[in-house]
């Protein structure tokens, strides 16, 4: 099995050192097309090559870091966000890259917070006159949803039958099992959980709860309301849930995240 292992790696600060580094490392031998290793010379999935004027890092199929003679510097990573590329972002770069929700971040020095990185197309460094410090000038924003209560009550007012038929049993049984069966059917999908829902039946609801209750294999009493609440927050999203804009470089967890 690959393990990532960059230990071997040459840091490159700048365009400078790049370039020099570019210069003095030999091509491996035996190779229809150049490869020069950026670390020890029997790793040839880590290279380092000039292209016109730039100085490119290629890791396996991507060209992870490009840099520019004018001082900044470009990182892809290759259309998803792998612990193995920011591994090597890492011991080449200047920069310190972390996990948030999936998604690559980057922390400059001297520059506070933490930033979310493009997992498709350039995430562009450039050089601040005035401080000589890499600024990262496309960054994706961080966005949190948020419940929107008004929203929410309306929506629950829809099933408000129903969900207070779920409250009374649980009221009445306490942490008691109101059925030991499993449903009938272990999937349902949304629109005919909510058929059931909006019926007017008791037996409709009892099914409903049923289905709540049981979770895979595992019964749980406390499950039906919650999983109930879940699936009308997945079903309403845009009703429910506020979209908000966090301030450049505040980072924060998104629980809602997986419905978009």
């Amino acid at each position: 099995m690959f393990r990532a292992n960059p230990n071997d790696v040459k840091v490159l600060r700048n365009y400078g050192e790049a370039s020099r580094w570019e210069a003095k490392v030999k091509p491996m031998r035996g190779r229809a097309v150049e490869c020069k290793p950026l670390g020890a010379r029997n790793k040839s999935h880590a290279n380092i090559r000039r292209e016109s004027d730039d100085i490119v890092v290629r890791l396996h199929n991507t060209d992870i870091v490009r840099y520019k003679p004018d001082g900044s510097i470009i990182i892809r990573q290759g259309g998803y966000a792998s612990q193995t590329t920011r591994k090597y972002l890492d011991a080449v770069l200047p920069m310190w890259f972390a996990s948030h929700q999936g998604a690559t971040t980057v922390a400059l020095a001297g520059v506070p917070g933490n930033r979310i990185m493009h997992p498709k197309g350039d995430n562009i460094f450039t050089v601040d006159p005035n401080s000589v410090r890499l600024v990262f000038t496309n960054p994706v924003p961080c966005i949190v949803h948020k419940v929107n209560r008004k929203g929410m009550n309306a929506v629950r007012a829809k099933y408000a039958v129903f969900i207070n038929y779920m409250k009374n049993i649980r009221k009445l049984l306490g942490e008691e099992r109101f059925t030991s069966e499993p449903p009938e059917k272990r999937y349902l999908s949304d629109d005919e959980l909510l058929a059931l829902a909006i019926s007017s039946e008791p037996s409709d609801h009892y099914a409903a709860m049923v289905y709540l209750a049981w979770n895979g294999y595992y019964f749980n009493p406390r499950n039906p309301v919650i999983r109930f609440n879940t699936i009308l927050v997945r079903l309403y999203r845009d009703e429910v849930l506020d979209t908000h804009t966090l301030p450049d470089g505040v980072l924060k967890h998104d629980k809602f995240k997986s419905l978009f």
